[in-house]
């Protein structure tokens, strides 16, 4: 799960100061082959769904943290999120702390152009 949540393009965004997410997806015929894939051999039914369900609470609390700040976000976090996300704490962590290193970088050349970061 936090593979998926490394690679997500609204991670790397927060995460990583040279990522550019790309125009366009991968044509038609590589999407239809790749959805083939993920349909045979990938988890099926609730294995999927937990999967799904921690992946999107993992990214959006990246993102919610990164808009409203820490303190704000943890009144905006349901309980039950904070508990399925605790399995992954170690790793967010690290997320974290690459999320407040590139908004400390980004404002301090921001601050050098008289500009404010997002």
């Amino acid at each position: 799960t936090m593979q998926t949540v490394a690679r997500d393009s609204m991670v790397r965004k927060l995460t990583e100061a040279d990522y550019v997410p790309a125009e366009r997806g991968v044509p038609a015929w590589l999407g239809d082959l790749l959805a083939w894939i993920i349909c045979k051999t990938l988890p099926k039914g609730i294995e999927f769904a937990r999967y799904s369900i921690d992946y999107h609470y993992l990214r959006n609390a990246l993102f919610v943290e990164r808009k409203l700040g820490k303190d704000r976000a943890e009144q905006h976090i349901p309980r039950y999120a904070k508990a399925l996300m605790a399995a992954y704490e170690e790793d967010m962590q690290e997320k974290r702390r690459q999320a407040a290193a590139m908004l400390a970088a980004q404002n301090a050349n921001n601050g050098a152009n008289g500009q404010e970061a997002e």
